[in-house]
């Protein structure tokens, strides 16, 4: 899956089910602003940089590959609000009190 399906589905996945619209509206307008940025740098940089901007471009991609197999979540068969409970790191951050299900107030379906 290449970055367009990407940028669509995570966000879609980790927002909490009272605001997924919301999240999703702020992550397209970061990502087209984002796109714009470096479509208008790219000739720029291709005369300044040569072919180093091609190691330039692969430095981000292991990166944002890295961060995403670290920090991304396994959705397959995991219940939204239990997502973040799961994961190894943002577990951490997530107490029963932030999931509306459990402390009594009934999510929006």
């Amino acid at each position: 899956m290449g970055t367009t399906g990407m940028a669509g589905v995570v966000p879609s996945e980790m927002f909490p089910l009272e605001i997924p619209s919301a999240g999703q509206s702020i992550n397209v307008s970061v990502n087209m602003l984002f796109t714009f940025l470096i479509a208008q740098a790219f000739l720029v940089m291709l005369c300044h940089m040569k072919f180093g901007l091609f190691y330039f471009f692969t430095f981000w991609l292991v990166c944002m590959t890295t961060f995403a197999i670290l920090s991304v979540p396994e959705t397959t068969n995991v219940p939204i609000e239990e997502v973040w409970k799961r994961h190894w790191f943002w577990s951490k951050f997530i107490s029963d009190d932030d999931i509306p299900e459990r402390n009594g107030i009934q999510g929006i379906v």
